[in-house]
């Protein structure tokens, strides 16, 4: 989505923070598999959750917004082709069926 979207928003902004927080959640995803204390690991997937539940509100309310105003229709569903290929998974148009 994001290289799809550069030409439009520019690389600041809202695709800088979301690039951010993409490194922030593999970081976290790191530590979390390197930790060997309890209380490290419990505050790092703490973390984790408090950063992706915010990203998706994100991704969904903002960034998906965005793309629906600067892409057009034949882009959009480009982007969902290739996003649900990558993700193994069947789409109707009407949502996500499940694994293919």
């Amino acid at each position: 989505l994001f290289p799809e979207l550069e030409p439009h928003l520019g690389p600041m902004g809202p695709l800088a923070v979301m690039r951010s927080e993409h490194q922030e959640i593999e970081d976290l995803l790191t530590a979390a598999k390197a930790a060997t204390d309890v209380g490290v690991l419990k505050s790092t997937i703490e973390q984790f959750l408090d950063l992706t539940y915010g990203h998706f509100q994100k991704e969904e309310q903002v960034l998906f917004a965005m793309a629906q105003q600067v892409l057009d229709e034949p882009a959009l569903t480009d982007l969902g082709t290739k996003w649900a290929a990558r993700r193994k998974v069947v789409v109707d148009g009407q949502g996500c069926l499940g694994a293919a």
